[in-house]
């Protein structure tokens, strides 16, 4: 049996949760608070397996991402901590991907709230199955994270010399440009070849201000 508990403000949709989970002989709704205050108190005392979370509480626009960081914490002292899962209208990606950040186990629209059962079967079971704005969400986040990466790859002298290497500036002229020896300017780019694995300093070149790495 999968003990639930539901934390949500709204009437309409604490009816509508327990109307999703009654119908499943597997899933037991243990406990249904309406303020995180509550829940608090209720998941220490109740132990249960799942949390369904809504991500807005009250005037706190947040409190359920707070709360779903509070809970993973506690990992670290035991590994019999709840899945959660956020039930809620907003699906903005960003919102998505701060909260699996928090250590959200998935994630679901209260449009969809039919597949409410599924996902917490799917959680409990470790065969969760995201929804699509879900894993769209991870997915523009990781890029994010790419993006930033390849961006840090490079100091920003190293990005200077590729701008002026970009402009058609020979070693010498850029030596003088950034008052350093002709030597210094051979050893930022002999440092640029390895980093982004090209041959060439133009190739370099090309390749940073494909990135946009070069924006001066």
């Amino acid at each position: 049996m999968i003990r639930v508990m539901v934390v949500e403000d709204e009437p309409f949709w604490q009816q509508a949760v327990a109307f999703e989970l009654t119908s499943y002989d597997d899933i037991e709704l243990i406990s249904l608070c309406d303020s995180i205050s509550t829940a608090s108190n209720e998941y220490e005392k109740m132990a249960p397996d799942v949390i369904v979370l809504d991500v807005s509480l009250g005037n706190q626009a947040r409190a359920g991402i707070a709360f779903a960081h509070h809970v993973d914490s506690n990992r670290q002292f035991s590994d019999k901590q709840p899945h959660v899962v956020m039930l809620t209208s907003h699906d903005e990606s960003e919102l998505i991907a701060d909260c699996f950040a928090a250590g959200v186990s998935n994630y679901l629209c209260k449009k969809d709230i039919g597949r409410l059962p599924m996902v917490i079967q799917g959680v409990v079971q470790q065969r969760d199955v995201l929804t699509s704005y879900a894993g769209n969400a991870l997915r523009q986040g990781f890029m994010k994270l790419r993006e930033q990466a390849d961006k840090d790859l490079l100091t920003e002298k190293e990005k200077e010399v590729l701008h002026y290497i970009h402009m058609g500036h020979a070693l010498s002229k850029i030596a003088n440009l950034m008052f350093v020896t002709s030597q210094t300017i051979k050893n930022h780019v002999n440092k640029i070849l390895k980093k982004l694995d090209v041959t060439s300093s133009k190739e370099a070149a090309k390749l940073a201000a494909r990135k946009g790495w070069l924006e001066y």
